[in-house]
């Protein structure tokens, strides 16, 4: 009994659309392919460069931040083809921020930047890999990875 009054309760509700309740989302009418797209642009983005100096093979690698975000160093790794760890010719300059996301002091790169590598063995150079993870004030970014063969 209680089921048949449920149903007949539910079959005299009148069907209710995202069109009809006047939507946040926007106009449910208008279809996707006719929407106008947002342009995101992505706030940082790497360059790797083959080099050969006095016959040693490396790279150079550039690193452009957008104004107002930053990379955390303790996310950004160099990898050669064979696994290692790659460290650049002269150190790179980092600072310190309290870090709004973490609360905890951390150390980033705020600038674009460019570094030399130096390949220490052949099996190194065959490819190397880049990644890295940034911020803005607002909002924290996917971290990502960039590889390239040399």
């Amino acid at each position: 009994m209680q089921l048949l009054i449920v149903f007949c309760l539910l079959a005299s509700l009148t069907p209710l659309s995202a069109q009809n309740l006047g939507s946040p989302l926007g106009d449910w009418g208008t279809p996707l392919s006719t929407a106008p797209a947002q342009k995101i642009e992505k706030p940082f983005s790497v360059q790797i460069t083959p080099e050969e100096t006095e016959g040693q093979r490396g790279f150079s690698l550039s690193v452009q931040i957008a104004p107002e975000h930053y990379l955390y160093k303790d996310e950004f790794r160099v990898t050669a083809a064979d696994g290692s760890i790659l460290e650049p010719a002269q150190p790179l300059q980092s600072v310190r921020i309290k870090d709004i996301f973490t609360e905890k002091d951390k150390d980033v790169f705020k600038e674009s930047f460019k570094a030399q590598y130096i390949f220490s063995t052949p099996a190194q150079s065959a490819s190397v890999k880049i990644e890295y993870m940034g911020c803005s004030q607002e909002m924290c970014f996917m971290p990502e990875e960039v590889e390239q063969k040399l």
